[in-house]
Parts: C-alpha cells; sequence; structure tokens
C-alpha cells in the first residue's frame, strides 16, 4: 500500500531563495531512497544525513522497514541547492511511513539536520516568513534559536514552533511570536554618540550632507585627499532614518536571495563596493542572476568612493537610476525593472594622484593627457545628475564658500543630533505633503509640482537672473529648485524663497572638473 507526506521548505534557485513543496511517496518493495526534482549534490547527500538522524532519533528508517522512497521537490524544473531542507525531508518522511501525525495547516520547515537529529539552520528568519506569507503559509518550523528568533517582531497573523531535536518533531506546539521587552523595536531614535561629530572644520559640506539627505539629492563630494571625503560619506548613515516595517521586508528580499546576513534589520544598508566592480556587479541579472550592489543598497546608502576609478561603462550604468529610482536589467531571457530607493554619495580626487587643487598645483605628478582621460571617466551628463557638489579644499575655513542661507545655517556648528533631527523632520513634511503617495523626495519632484508648492517672486527673479547669467542647463535648474525646495523643508518655510534657491544655485553649480 503506498503512503504519501508532504510539507514545504525553501530551495535557491537561479532567483535566489524561493519556496519549494517537498513530497514523498512511499512503498514496500526492494529498499532504495531517491530524490527527484533537480537537487543539486548537496541535497542529494542529504538522504545519508536523514538516514543517520532517523536512526538516532529512535524513528524507523527506509532501510530498516524496507520501503522505497521517493522524494520529489517542486516545481521540478528549477534547479535547487540547499542544506536547509534536510528537516523538511525528514519530516515529509515520517508523516508519510505514519510515524508522526500530518500538520492540521500548511507548514513551511526550516532546518539542517545532524547525524544526531540535531537541528540548526542560518538563514534569515523574517526573510523566509514574507516568502511564506506571500505563498499563504502561515505556520513555521525553525531551529530553536533564541536570537534569531529575538529579531522577528510580534505578529498575531503567523505562527512559529521551535525544535532543537528531530525526536521532538512530534512533539512541537505553534505559537505566535512573543514579544521581547528586552529588544528595541523600530524607532526613529537618534544614537547617543555620532562620529559625524569628530569632523571639524567642514560645516559647509555636512550641511550639504544633511540637505541630501533630508532631500535625497545624490551628492558629488571631490577634492584632494585627506580632507575628510570619504570619511563623511561614511558618516551619513548616522542621519539616515531607521526603516520602516515596509522598508524593511524590501531589503530582506535581496539580502536574502544573496544570503547576505544583516545585524540590524531596521538599520539602512550602506554598500560601499570596490572600483573594479563590473556593470553586472553594480546592477546585477546575467545568466545567473546574480544580486547586485544597486538592489542591496535599496533604501539606503550607495557609496561611490573614488568614482573616477570605476570603469566609465559601470558609471554610465548609473544613468538610468537617477532619472527613475532603478534600472532595466536583464536576468536570463528576460527583463526586469529593479527600483532603488535609495541615496547615491560618491567622492573623487580632481587627478589621479589627488593634488591637483591644493595650495600648489606643482606638487601634482600627473600629466595633461593623463588628468583629461581620469576626468573624462565621468562624462558631463553623469556629472549634472549630481544635484549636490562640493569641493573639499586642505584648509577649508579659509577657502571653503558659504551658503547664503540668509539664516547663518553653516556658521553655526553642525552637531550630529541636530542634524539627524532636522532630516527627520524635514522628511515627516515630505511624506505629509504627499498623503496617500507615500513618502515621494523632493529629489524627484517634477517642477510642476514645485511651483504647486509655492515659490516666492524674489526667488523666481533670483533664479532667471542666475540661469540667463550663467547659460545653465534645463536640468541643472529643475534640480537647483529641487535642492531649494528641501531647504526650505529645513528651515520650516512654506514656499521657496530667495536665500533658498541661491544656496541651491551654489551646490548644483559646482563643477570639480
Amino acid at each position: 500500500m503506498k503512503k504519501f507526506g508532504s510539507c514545504n521548505s525553501i530551495f535557491k534557485g537561479d532567483d535566489g531563495f524561493d519556496i519549494m513543496t517537498v513530497e514523498t511517496d512511499i512503498s514496500f518493495g526492494l529498499f532504495f531512497f531517491k530524490i527527484i526534482g533537480l537537487a543539486d549534490r548537496m541535497m542529494q547527500e542529504s538522504r545519508f544525513r536523514i538516514s543517520s538522524a532517523l536512526r538516532n532519533s529512535g524513528f524507523g528508517t527506509p532501510q530498516r522497514r524496507n520501503e522505497k522512497v521517493t522524494v520529489s521537490l517542486l516545481p521540478a524544473h528549477q534547479k535547487k541547492a540547499s542544506i536547509s531542507s534536510d528537516l523538511a525531508i525528514a519530516t515529509s518522511y515520517l508523516i508519510a511511513s505514519r510515524q508522526i501525525s500530518d500538520f492540521p495547516n500548511e507548514t513551511l520547515i526550516i532546518g539542517q539536520i545532524g547525524l544526531d537529529g540535531s537541528i540548526s539552520a542560518d538563514e534569515d528568519m523574517a526573510h523566509i516568513i514574507d516568502m511564506g506569507i506571500e505563498h499563504g503559509i502561515t505556520d513555521f518550523v525553525f531551529p530553536n534559536s533564541e536570537k534569531r528568533i529575538a529579531e522577528l517582531r510580534p505578529r498575531a497573523d503567523i505562527r512559529i514552533a521551535r525544535i532543537s531535536m528531530l525526536a521532538d518533531i512530534d512533539k512541537i506546539e505553534f505559537e505566535n511570536i512573543p514579544a521581547d521587552d528586552s529588544v528595541p523595536q523600530h524607532a526613529d531614535s537618534a544614537p547617543i554618540a555620532f562620529g559625524i561629530d569628530s569632523l571639524d572644520g567642514i560645516d559647509f559640506h555636512k550641511r550639504a550632507m544633511m540637505i541630501a539627505i533630508a532631500g535625497m539629492h545624490p551628492i558629488l563630494l571631490s577634492g584632494i585627499p585627506g580632507t575628510g571625503k570619504s570619511a563623511l560619506a561614511r558618516c551619513a548613515t548616522e542621519l539616515m532614518p531607521d526603516l520602516t516595517p515596509e522598508q524593511a521586508a524590501d531589503v530582506r528580499v535581496p539580502y536574502g536571495h544573496a544570503g547576505i546576513p544583516r545585524a540590524n534589520q531596521h538599520t539602512p544598508p550602506m554598500r560601499t563596493p570596490h572600483h573594479q566592480i563590473s556593470r553586472t556587479g553594480m546592477l546585477g541579472g546575467s545568466q545567473n542572476r546574480h544580486v547586485g550592489e544597486l538592489a542591496l543598497a535599496d533604501h539606503g546608502l550607495l557609496v561611490l568612493d573614488e568614482l573616477c576609478e570605476f570603469k566609465r561603462s559601470t558609471i554610465e550604468s548609473l544613468r538610468e537610476v537617477f532619472d527613475q529610482r532603478g534600472a532595466h536589467i536583464r536576468k536570463k531571457n528576460e527583463q526586469f525593472f529593479l527600483p532603488f530607493r535609495g541615496l547615491i554619495i560618491a567622492t573623487t580626487n580632481l587627478c589621479p594622484c589627488g593634488l591637483t587643487g591644493g595650495e600648489d598645483d606643482r606638487a601634482c605628478r600627473c600629466s595633461r593627457p593623463r588628468i583629461r582621460t581620469y576626468q573624462a571617466r565621468l562624462s558631463n551628463p553623469m556629472l549634472d545628475r549630481f544635484h549636490i557638489k562640493t569641493i573639499f579644499y586642505l584648509h577649508e575655513k579659509d577657502r571653503s564658500p558659504q551658503p547664503d542661507s540668509g539664516q547663518g545655517s553653516a556658521v553655526a556648528p553642525m552637531a550630529g543630533s541636530f542634524m539627524r533631527r532636522s532630516v527627520l523632520e524635514a522628511r515627516e513634511i515630505q511624506r505629509s505633503r504627499n498623503g496617500d503617495e507615500g513618502f515621494i523626495p523632493n529629489a524627484y519632484l517634477s517642477m510642476d509640482k514645485i511651483r504647486r508648492l509655492g515659490i516666492s517672486p524674489e526667488a523666481i527673479a533670483a533664479a532667471e537672473y542666475s540661469e540667463k547669467a550663467s547659460l545653465s542647463s534645463h536640468r541643472l535648474i529643475t534640480n537647483s529648485f529641487r535642492i531649494a525646495r528641501t531647504i526650505a523643508d529645513l528651515a520650516g518655510s512654506e514656499q521657496i524663497e530667495k536665500p533658498h534657491i541661491l544656496e541651491a544655485f551654489q551646490y548644483a553649480k559646482t563643477s570639480p572638473f
């Protein structure tokens, strides 16, 4: 008489982790244990782990019971790799052989089995729960890891059961995720200490960074080495608001597919790819459906340190990202739109040796052709797409220009706590202004929307004069008004005033080359 059992688990395929159904069919006859469904060698070897674990846990094994066991992994047409499906395969066999009762609801089971029957797993449980809910699964069986369970936020729509040994599979009890008061929940609270406070003498650039983060404006920091460009870029994550639950769920997807753990689920991600990265490494895609840096930096920061050291093809591949908040990429024979709702921060020297722009340009060791080749990697259209551009000087207090904001904002020290609080307030203004549409950064507002929000006649006159005097492009003018809208939000102003647009023009018109 045939016996049948099934449950759900996860596998890693071409698109990353996904849900699979484990079906087990048992009939009596000459013993064999076969796994079908394009399982890789690692999953095929699970037969030996499972047989030893069953015997050491007191259960009957297929060989001793003289059974013909066929395990089918669905969908059958996708290649599968996983070491966390051991427990699901073993459970499916125990259900089919009637050694334990079937689960009342559809259940997703995760766990790698040791030869002694111990259960372990390293996957991101929050990401697995999100995948299960998308497939209509509400019951989950996880290894008993206090650290992993503590990372999950309490929710009443799912139940989990924890297991340490295979011998306890018939004794597990499902419960809702408990709330742990010792684990801090998501909150937009400022950190106690700010690394950005240790950066002295660059308040002008700190304010530029605060404006960039508040309105999600791409920013380019240029200048000679040792002036704080990279340090300021890496401190930018301190000013970012914590992720909302919806944003955290979006971030978990690419990190889960890539198998990269995240220590804090509520902190915006920051990626700092090496300048030798390829176009595929940056955007993802290709035949193996690689997860790119762009996807990993979604809702966070993509820091491109030494931008002009990147290949020009890699830099140009980001052009669509600046305009459409994402990029179209190909995965095998299909095309997808990859959203990017983060902020791009770039730094660069002015020449390969970095000494151009210092107190004595004669110290530069680069020839003119070499400097032109170096600077040509960043085309003018790409340079225009950075809304905010600043240049770091060796003696910043003597040579750095001061924005004419009309409020002396760049003269007062820019403390990290003040900057983060200002960013949060400006973000809240933008979120409440868009209503049901949610948070739309000022960096992506149209000119029609900016006009409807309000521009004073003095600001319009100042913009028209500046446009005629410097023959500015349409893109530069639009970006200037977007920056000015953010400056107005930071100042608590209902409309864009003349000081706001004048300060915005300083950031937009600056060119490092």
